[in-house]
């Protein structure tokens, strides 16, 4: 892929949605990042990765993208996803593109990372589940516990305990990324909730939109997101989102609590032996 010269001093590569209009640069590029890995598009997972770096990312938030993508995309496709195509009679074949996409991401992405950069690893889980479902967060357990119990006790202890709660993004960009794979997977419940969660974290109705643009056209290699239902829908679940942020009481508005993370689980784990 090449890299063409931006008016801002860095470069990107000839398959981005344009340059950023509402997201940071960084965010718009991990976005991207983000978006070619849920496609599998191995092949661009390095330009979009150096793309972070050149536009002032960190190896922690590359770092923080990599481990958000390998957790979180994989239990999507576990919660929602493996139930739909085992009915069909794709499970099998689903279990090795996922295998697939584990091993490609890993070795394209995770080898060129430093070693150093710790996260959090085990411990209390803390209150980051609370803080992204402030105000729904019982009825989202309970709706998870019924489909599976051990995935809702996962969800809780490893998927918001650690990789929500550690270092290396913050908990807007970790929205950003989460609509950016459930726009891939066409789903609308989960994009709304986790919408409403951003604006609560600060984000606007047009970077959230903006959002959807870099799926349509990573999905589509189309410049408009308006020509597919899907993204049509997903922006409308958007407006939805921002209706309620906006009717909701000054309480319900207000900041959310900050992330309450046990700071002795942020490490590097030891190999056993």
């Amino acid at each position: 892929m090449s890299l063409e010269p931006m008016d801002d001093g860095t470069s990107f590569p000839n398959k981005v949605n344009g340059p950023s209009r509402h997201l940071s640069l960084v965010d718009h590029a991990l976005v991207h990042l983000y978006g070619v890995a849920c496609l599998y598009r191995w092949k661009d997972v390095g330009d979009y990765a150096s793309l972070v770096y050149e536009r002032g990312g960190s190896v922690e938030e590359v770092q923080g993208c990599a481990r958000h993508l390998v957790v979180y995309v994989l239990w999507l496709w576990a919660m929602f996803g493996c139930h739909d195509s085992i009915e069909k009679g794709q499970g099998w074949e689903d279990m090795i593109r996922l295998a697939a996409m584990i091993g490609f991401y890993c070795y394209n992405i995770l080898q060129a990372i430093p070693h150093d950069t710790p996260g959090k690893v085990g411990g209390d889980p803390g209150n980051a589940f609370g803080i992204v479902y402030q105000g729904v967060e019982g009825a989202v357990r309970d709706k998870v516990y019924d489909a599976d119990p051990v995935l809702e006790a996962w969800i809780q202890s490893h998927l918001y305990g650690d990789v929500y709660s550690s270092p290396g993004l913050t908990m807007l960009q970790k929205q950003y990324l989460t609509i950016m794979g459930l726009v891939k997977s066409h789903m609308m419940e989960q994009i709304y909730g986790h919408a409403f969660a951003a604006l609560r974290f600060g984000a606007t109705e047009d970077a959230l939109k903006e959002v959807v643009d870099i799926a349509a056209f990573l999905m589509t290699q189309s410049s408009s997101s308006e020509d597919t239902e899907i993204f049509r829908k997903a922006k409308r679940t958007i407006d939805m989102a921002v209706i309620k942020y906006k009717r909701g009481s000054s309480t319900q508005n207000a900041d959310p609590p900050a992330l309450v993370v046990d700071q002795s689980s942020i490490r590097i784990p030891m190999r056993n032996s």
